[in-house]
């Protein structure tokens, strides 16, 4: 994919949303511009270095609006005793009630680089092998257990 620059907030809006890809020094004045136009604080260049680390989920240097909407979704599909109902649709692509290990990575969508597909493998695995060892994970506990296994490897929290 072709590296876009970013010239201003019009142009922006006028690009497909999947085409735009940040790099830190793009990361950096498109957040000062925001920060700008909406009267906040700037962040420094310690915390965008973090936030660009935090969601470049495959860790290449670039920063795709899917991996930024990858990583608010891990934050917030799971709370603390339920899955996000549109989440379940997402993984449970069948409606079987239950998420096969295909399900599982389609449903993440993401590429975590190397050694990214056998994180996936092993989150299933480890958490199915925990409750009933199935070769699915329920939709009850199974699927919240692995998000947040998956957020917590690749958020860090």
């Amino acid at each position: 994919m072709e590296e876009l620059e970013l010239l201003d907030s019009a142009f922006v809006q006028g690009l497909h949303p999947l085409c735009l890809t940040f790099m830190q020094d793009e990361f950096r004045s498109t957040s000062n511009s925001v920060a700008e136009e909406q009267a906040f604080t700037a962040p420094n260049d310690e915390v965008l270095q973090f936030s660009m680390k935090l969601f470049d989920m495959n860790q290449d240097g670039k920063l795709t609006p899917h991996e930024l909407m990858t990583g608010f979704a891990l934050d917030s599909v799971v709370s603390e005793d339920e899955i996000d109902a549109g989440a379940v649709r997402v993984f449970d692509k069948d409606q079987n009630g239950a998420v096969s290990l295909s399900e599982f990575k389609s449903g993440l969508g993401i590429d975590l680089g190397l050694n990214g597909e056998q994180l996936q493998e092993w989150v299933f695995r480890r958490v199915d092998s925990l409750q009933d060892g199935n070769k699915q994970l329920d939709l009850k506990t199974e699927l919240g257990d692995a998000i947040t296994l998956m957020r917590a490897n690749i958020l860090g929290y």
